[in-house]
Formats: C-alpha cells, structure tokens, sequence
C-alpha cells in the first residue's frame, strides 16, 4: 500500500513528466509499428505488381511470329492436360472520356477453363457464358472510367465502334493464388476479345502452370518437342525470378530501416523510463530507510512501466498505423 500511495502520488504531481513519458513511449512504438507497416505494404505491393505482370502461369506457348491459329490448343490440351492449358487472347482498345482519349487492355479468357480455378477464389468467369459482351475491371479502372457494375464502357474497335458491359467490378486482393487484375485492364470472354480485337480464330499465347507437378521438367521437354515450329515453349518463371533477384537490395534496405527504427524505438522507450527513475532516487532511499526491500522498489517501477507502456503501446499503434497510412499514400 506505500508503494502504490509513492507511486501515485509522484506520478499524480509530476503529470508532464508522465505526459511525457507516456508520449515517449508512443513515439517509440509508433517508429516501429510504421516501418513494419510499410515494409510489408511495399512487399506486398511489389509482389502484386509480378502477380500483374507475369501472371500466376509457369510457363507460356507463344507464337514464334506473334500470335498463332487457336487450332493448336487442342493439340496442347491433348499433351499438356496436366498443366492446365488456358489461352488467352490481348490487346489494346481506345476509350474516349471527357474530350481525353485512352486506352484499355483487353484479355480475353477461355470462361470454363479459367472459372474452374476462379469460382472459389470470389468470381466465378463462367458468367461470360450466359452474357457475352461482358467485362470486369478493377476499382482504379473503374474510379478512372467513372463506371460501376451494370455500366457500358464505349470503346473504339478495329471494325468501328463497340461496347463493353462491366460484369463487376473487383478487389485487387479478392485472388489468393491468381494474378490480380491490373488497372486499365479489363477480362472478357475470348469471344468478345477476338469480336473487339477483329482478330478471329487467334490467340495470343496459351498459359501453362507446372508448379504442382514433381516430374513437370521431363513433361515440359516431352511437349516442347511436340510443339509445331510455329510455337515455342517460355519459362515465364524465370522473368519473375530475375525480377525478385533485382530487388534483392530494395529488400535489404527495406531490413535494415526496419532494424534502424527497432533501435531508435527501443532507445527512447528506455531513455523515457529511465528518466523517471533517475528522478526519484531519494524516494527510493526513503523507502528503503523505511524498510521497503529492494524487490519491493523494483516492483513498483515493474508495475509503473507495464502501465504507462500499455498506454502508450496502444497510442503508439494507432500512430503507427496513422503514419504508415500515410507513407503508403504518398
């Protein structure tokens, strides 16, 4: 009971120095919170961005003059069946919003092969079936077009003029293990991408996933051999590879702020602490002169710290948390 009364009664006189205590303790929590934040978001960030670019597929067969006659997936199918052979047909359209032309992408799907991958992950693609002319884009796209789901998005053709119907409109992390869909892109129906793109009976490539497989090298070889000259094998794994081993050094900055911001955070929190024991070491010899033991004195600095911590470690989080919002959107 002496104690806690010492204990509360210096705290309660010297309010700015706990103030500043507690302050002290947020900062040092918040410096943290931030850069771990952040690291992650820029992690995260960089791997969707791969995700965007390369796409969840292993490997790819592309046309070794560009694209090449759809006729070939089913030879493909019949000797890759295990890779889940997807074609995928892509282009550029134009779009014309507030006197500014722009442009889209265009990449039309096969809906049966992709939706039986698709429909657990949020969106099921084998709508594009029951409505053709249909699309889906993101919400940057979307917020960009100033469209919402059920809108039309008027685009200019290589035949003339055409319309897109957005299907939906969704989250970039509504995928766990599928490439996320990009802005300015937007997925339709490989029928609608031949109709917009006036390219008929063409694919642009045909995308392969070997990852799941222990024997995928030897299968890989065997259907390479089998590819007619106008078709060639690509690891698109590789691209994606060279492309991790050049951030290697981002990676590691991105380390070593986050090790730089632990010590600077732990540096205030102990100087913080330390300050209110340094201050009060006649208090403490007066206690001990009144036979408080020594445990009984650590005690109570014990219980000062665990309290004026736990307020500002809430504090510091939601400042983290503030701060790191703001280093992303900037």
């Amino acid at each position: 009971m002496l104690l806690r009364r010492a204990s509360l009664r210096y705290l309660a006189k010297h309010w700015a120095q706990c103030l500043l205590a507690v302050s002290g303790i947020a900062l040092g929590v918040a410096i943290v919170i931030g850069m771990q934040v952040a690291q992650l978001s820029a992690r995260q960030s960089f791997d969707a961005s791969l995700r965007s670019i390369f796409g969840a597929a292993t490997h790819h067969i592309v046309g070794v003059s560009g694209a090449f006659s759809e006729s070939h997936l089913a030879l493909v199918r019949r000797l890759g069946a295990e890779f889940g052979p997807t074609p995928v047909l892509d282009g550029v359209v134009r779009i014309e919003t507030d006197d500014r032309i722009s442009s889209l992408r265009l990449v039309g799907i096969d809906p049966i092969t992709v939706g039986k991958g698709r429909a657990a992950a949020g969106f099921d693609f084998r709508v594009f079936m029951r409505q053709p002319g249909s699309a889906v884009i993101n919400e940057n796209t979307a917020r960009r077009l100033r469209v919402t789901a059920g809108d039309n998005i008027d685009i200019e053709t290589a035949d003339g003029a055409g319309v897109l119907h957005v299907l939906a409109v969704l989250d970039d992390t509504v995928y766990s293990d599928a490439p996320i869909i990009a802005d300015d892109l937007a997925i339709v129906d490989m029928a609608t991408a031949q109709e917009m793109l006036a390219r008929p009976g063409v694919l642009s490539r045909i995308e392969l996933d070997a990852s799941e497989l222990s024997h995928a090298d030897a299968r890989l070889m065997q259907l390479q051999s089998a590819l007619p000259r106008e078709l060639m094998l690509t690891d698109t794994g590789r691209h994606t590879r060279s492309a991790q081993q050049l951030t290697r050094a981002f990676y590691t900055n991105l380390d070593a702020l986050s090790l730089l911001a632990l010590l600077v955070g732990g540096f205030m929190i102990y100087s913080t602490v330390s300050f209110l024991v340094v201050q009060r070491y006649r208090l403490f010899a007066r206690l001990r002169a009144l036979g408080v033991t020594r445990s009984g004195v650590a005690g109570m600095v014990a219980l000062e710290a665990i309290a004026l911590g736990t307020v500002g470690g809430i504090c510091g989080i939601m400042l983290g948390y503030g701060i790191a919002g703001g280093m992303i959107a900037s």
